[in-house]
Parts: structure tokens; C-alpha cells; sequence
């Protein structure tokens, strides 16, 4: 017969409810935790995406962890901004070109969304995302890099919506954000210089103490660059190259999109590189192929720019390979339409007609600066031998 009498309680409804009072308290703990921790993350604010957006000097200013991400934090910020006009390219675009240089311009306003490394086939992917995720862009400026199209381009897997939205949960809610933010924190309250990092607006700057010029270092260079040359002979202009400028020529028509493709200068030891190891045709064809295409602006033209003599303080130069942002932010004046102070070729419309006086002008100018260089030209020659036996 059952003991339960009237007016009593079931004895076995207690741990029930014991139960379910100590998972309703778990829960609650660990959505307080889960709110903590989101706080904290979003007040320290490590990768500048922060709803807050908080930077306070000894807290946070100093973002030393928006670097290196910018596969995930670049497409985030242009569905962010929603920009008008975004730039797209290797690091050099990157590192050079700031978009505060068109505020106030027809360019309307310019985000940096370049990707260090990235080859035409991820431009090209890059490109048809963007558009997806700023709806509104018009211009896109994208660097038409020499080197790029000597490498055959396999399709870059596509940036997708899953994607996106698991690197803005990761961006602002992950395990990694919070150590990124505990690393925030304790940097800026034990010092106020500031390290490499990527700016809002999306471009590059060096470490507070960098010294421009300080990695422009002769031998180096040199003995890369053979070594280079000698495991993978550099190769000429890809079909799949060019094949995919088209592709991003027609992405960018079809969203009514102004494309100008850019050559960004190139250094007098690069041009020697070229020229001493028998590629110089081969850079002949990257300007004949291009010269095909619409809207081609070239800064590579021999000038004080180019040739700015290696030594630490460069004014243009990171080092040969990475124009500074003083020799970007005078590329983009000029685009915007104000050449005052640029070298008087600085920059060029690249057109067929244009084409014949540009070819021979750069060629004249490496051979020029060769024989002004015999100290460089004899460690080159040198160091191809070297490697060579």
C-alpha cells in the first residue's frame, strides 16, 4: 500500500527538483561567465572590431593583434564600413596606399582591403565577395603586380557566407580573442610603443621604431634573389594569368564597378635583377598585355622614386620590394588629381600609344643606373657566379 498520505509530498520529486535547481543555476553561472568574458573581450577590443569601440591610452590603444588576420578582418570590415571605393592587392598595396588620401573626393569613402601575398586568383575572389558584402562599392583600385601573372593561377576557393560569419564569431567571441585581449591589456599597461599593426582603414604600418631603409640590405637581396632565380627560374607571362584579369575585368563590369588597375613602383635593384638575369622581355610583355586593358595608371617610371639611393631614413622605400606609404600617399594625390610635388612622370596612363616611349624610358633608365652602380652590379654579377659552380 503506498505511504503517500493526503495532503503530502512525493519523496522521489525532491532530487528532481534539486536537479533541475542545479542545472538552472549552471546554466545561469555560465551564460554570466559567457557575458563576462564577451564583455571583456569587446571593452579590450584586440582586433579593432569591437561594437564598443573602445581605445584608451594604458588599456587598449595599442591593438598589437590586428595583424596578420587580414583574410578574416578585411572582409568584415568592408560589409562594416560599406565603402565606396576599396583597394585590393599584395602587401605593397597594403603597406602603401592610405585611403584617407581620397576622403572628400569623388573616390567617396576608401577602405584598404588588400591581402599580403595574395595572388590574381584570390584578387579575383576577394572581388566577387566584396561585392556581395558592400552592395554599394563603385570603385575598386587593384595593383596589376609584375610577378603574379609569371605564376599560373588556380582558382582560389570562393569566400563564402559559413565562412564569413565563423571569423566574425571568432573576431569577437573564441578562446583566441580572449587570450588576444588578456595580451592587449597587459601590453599597453606596461608600454606605449606601438608595434606593427593594420590600421582601420586597412593599410600597414611599421613597428613605432622601425627605421625606413633599415632592411634594404645589398647582400641579402642578392643572394635571394639568385638563390631564388636558381630553384625557380622566374617564368613569363601565364594564360591563366591573364585569364583571370579578365575574369575580374568582367566581375567588376557587371557590377557597374570603375576598376583601375595599378603598377606600383618598382625599385632600381629590382629593375636590375630583371635586366641582369635576361627577364626584361618578359616585363616587356606584362606592359604590352596590360596596355590592352582600360583604366592602367603605372608608377614605376625611373624618377627620384625609383631610384631613391638604399640607406636607412629612405623616404619612398621599406625596402626594395615595399614602396612606404609617403611614395603611396603621392600615388594616390595624383590619382585624385593633384600632382603638386610629384616627379614630373610620376604617374603615367599606360596605352598603346603610350606603350613604345614608356619601354624605352625604363630600359634606358636600368641600364643608366647599372652604370652608375658598378659596386652593386659587380656583387650581382658575382654572387650568379657563385651559386652557378
Amino acid at each position: 500500500m503506498s505511504t503517500l498520505v493526503s495532503g503530502g509530498k512525493d519523496p522521489s520529486s525532491e532530487p528532481r527538483r534539486i536537479y533541475r535547481h542545479f542545472f538552472a543555476t549552471l546554466l545561469l553561472a555560465a551564460l554570466v561567465c559567457a557575458v563576462l568574458v564577451w564583455g571583456f573581450i569587446a571593452a579590450a577590443d584586440p582586433y579593432g572590431v569591437s561594437p564598443i569601440g573602445t581605445a584608451r591610452p594604458g588599456f587598449n590603444s595599442t591593438k598589437l593583434k590586428r595583424l596578420n588576420i587580414d583574410r578574416q578582418l578585411k572582409p568584415f570590415e568592408v560589409w562594416r564600413y560599406q565603402p565606396d571605393t576599396i583597394f585590393i592587392g599584395t602587401s605593397r598595396v597594403n603597406q602603401a596606399l592610405d585611403p584617407a588620401i581620397l576622403d572628400g573626393t569623388s573616390f567617396g569613402r576608401a577602405y584598404n582591403a588588400a591581402i599580403p601575398a595574395s595572388t590574381l586568383a584570390e584578387n579575383e575572389a576577394s572581388l566577387a565577395f566584396f561585392v556581395r558584402l558592400a552592395p554599394g562599392l563603385k570603385n575598386v583600385l587593384m595593383e596589376a603586380f609584375f610577378y603574379n601573372f609569371t605564376r599560373d593561377q588556380a582558382p582560389a576557393p570562393a569566400f563564402t557566407i559559413g565562412q564569413f560569419a565563423s571569423d566574425v564569431l571568432a573576431l569577437q567571441f573564441s578562446f583566441q580573442a580572449l587570450r588576444h585581449a588578456v595580451d592587449t591589456v597587459h601590453y599597453n599597461r606596461i608600454t606605449d610603443a606601438v608595434p606593427a599593426h593594420v590600421t582601420t582603414r586597412g593599410y600597414w604600418i611599421p613597428d613605432s621604431w622601425a627605421k625606413p631603409g633599415d632592411t634594404f640590405q645589398e647582400k641579402p637581396f642578392i643572394s635571394s634573389i639568385v638563390a631564388a632565380e636558381e630553384q625557380f627560374p622566374l617564368q613569363g607571362i601565364k594564360p591563366s594569368a591573364v585569364a583571370t584579369l579578365d575574369r575580374i575585368v568582367a566581375l567588376a563590369k557587371a557590377h557597374e564597378v570603375e576598376l583601375t588597375l595599378l603598377v606600383l613602383p618598382a625599385h632600381a635593384w629590382d629593375d636590375y635583377r630583371l635586366l641582369s638575369l635576361g627577364h626584361w622581355e618578359k616585363l616587356e610583355d606584362y606592359y604590352r598585355m596590360l596596355a590592352g586593358y582600360a583604366g592602367v595608371v603605372s608608377f614605376a617610371q625611373p624618377n627620384e622614386v625609383t631610384q631613391e639611393p638604399a640607406r636607412i631614413g629612405m623616404r619612398w622605400w621599406y625596402d626594395p620590394v615595399h614602396p612606404s606609404l609617403n611614395a603611396g600617399r603621392m600615388a594616390l594625390r595624383a590619382i585624385r588629381g593633384d600632382p603638386v610635388g610629384t616627379p614630373s612622370n610620376f604617374m603615367v596612363r599606360l596605352t598603346p600609344e603610350a606603350l613604345p616611349a614608356l619601354l624605352a624610358e625604363r630600359r634606358a633608365a636600368a641600364e643608366r643606373w647599372a652604370a652608375e652602380n658598378p659596386d652593386f652590379v659587380a656583387a650581382f654579377e658575382a654572387e650568379k657566379a657563385r651559386q652557378r659552380q
